[in-house]
């Protein structure tokens, strides 16, 4: 009865919940069928590998990073006012100026992120991204830096940045190996 009452709310049958179910199942067996071990598209290391290497890396255009935003935006997207825009210039400007008088930038990067950092979003390893994936002016200020290098301040249309480089994450042959079937079979 508690069932019905869902799906009504929902508007949802339970024709069509059965149908999706069967879909997702049938879907399922078709890309295990057609990309297991033995199958007529079968999924090697050697593919996976090949993929990994033309996707992933620096040198691929991926890379690995995390930052500490002074948006100047509000949550809906619209911009501060100018005198509170200026305010979180100075701030990240100040911050920039700790980590550049640091003996310990990258220490003291993390310190900081979790003190000043307002995108509520970001992972604590940070983000890993390629072209097109974030903000051009983030993208493009991660590729100019090196490793474990810390940028200037970068402005975009969600704040001032300040950004740390981290090396790339490459993920191995099991991690990738779903992943690229789905790819395989969506294309």
């Amino acid at each position: 009865e508690e069932f019905e009452k869902s799906l009504a709310n929902a508007g949802v049958t339970r024709e069509t919940i059965l149908y999706l179910y069967e879909t997702q199942y049938l879907y399922s067996d078709l890309q295990d069928k057609l990309y297991a071990e033995g199958g007529p598209l079968e999924v090697t290391d050697e593919a996976v590998q090949e993929y990994i290497d033309q996707h992933y890396g620096a040198e691929n255009g991926s890379y690995s990073a995390k930052h500490i935003l002074f948006k100047t935006v509000d949550d809906t997207n619209t911009a501060l006012s100018e005198e509170e825009i200026a305010q979180k210039k100075e701030q990240a400007e100040q911050v920039l100026f700790q980590l550049r008088a640091s003996e310990n930038p990258q220490a003291l990067f993390d310190e900081l992120m979790v003190e000043y950092n307002e995108d509520t979003g970001e992972p604590e390893e940070g983000y890993t991204f390629g072209p097109g994936e974030m903000v051009d002016e983030f993208y493009d200020g991660t590729a100019a830096l090196e490793e474990y290098e810390i940028s200037d301040l970068v402005e975009s249309p969600f704040g001032y940045h300040i950004i740390m480089r981290l090396p790339s994450e490459i993920p191995t042959v099991e991690e990738t190996k779903e992943a690229y079937a789905l790819e395989l079979f969506s294309t």
